[in-house]
């Protein structure tokens, strides 16, 4: 039986796995406290630290290599792009992915518009929906893409964010004596 923490989170579009050789090296290296790292989490990039003894129960991490060694990998669950585990390593890595995956979303928006222009819908709507299902890399992109898709007869809506915990909330003794 597998702990939740042994599965890995898979809601994410890029999910950055670091695996440290140790506690101590994850606790005094640069990236705890990395820019670049702080940006992409506005971004909805994870950052999941796997210190050897969880990495050798998740088989993606077993296989990744020897520690230390960081791994980029895609909502699907696959390894998009591993370095070894240089702060200035990793966060180049990150930002190559982000700038092509920007890259990419440029694009598809312009091919999108492109097939609308020239009457093909279906072609536009599929890149538009490509779009929108990364949207938090890049929000305005997504809005822009949930407008054309709106007018291609397409509406997609942003599932709205679970309320938060009331912090007044007491838990209750179910037992009576």
């Amino acid at each position: 039986m597998k702990s939740s923490s042994d599965v890995l989170p898979k809601d994410r579009p890029i999910i950055l796995y670091w695996l440290p050789s140790s506690a101590e090296e994850a606790e005094r290296s640069p990236l705890m406290t990395a820019e670049s790292l702080r940006v992409a989490a506005t971004r909805c990039v994870d950052l999941e630290i796997a210190l050897p003894e969880r990495a050798a129960k998740i088989p993606l991490l077993r296989d990744a290599g020897k520690a230390p060694i960081a791994l980029l990998v895609d909502r699907d669950g696959k390894v998009i792009r591993r370095s070894v585990s240089s702060a200035q390593a990793v966060e180049r890595m990150l930002t190559d992915e982000l700038t092509a995956r920007d890259d990419k979303m440029y694009h598809q928006m312009s091919e999108a518009t492109r097939q609308t222009k020239l009457g093909n819908a279906p072609a536009a709507i599929d890149l538009y929906k490509q779009i929108w299902t990364d949207r938090c890399l890049f929000p305005l992109a997504g809005t822009a893409a949930q407008h054309a898709l709106k007018d291609l007869g397409v509406i997609v809506k942003e599932i709205p964010a679970p309320p938060p915990v009331d912090p007044n909330l007491q838990k209750t003794d179910t037992t009576k004596t």
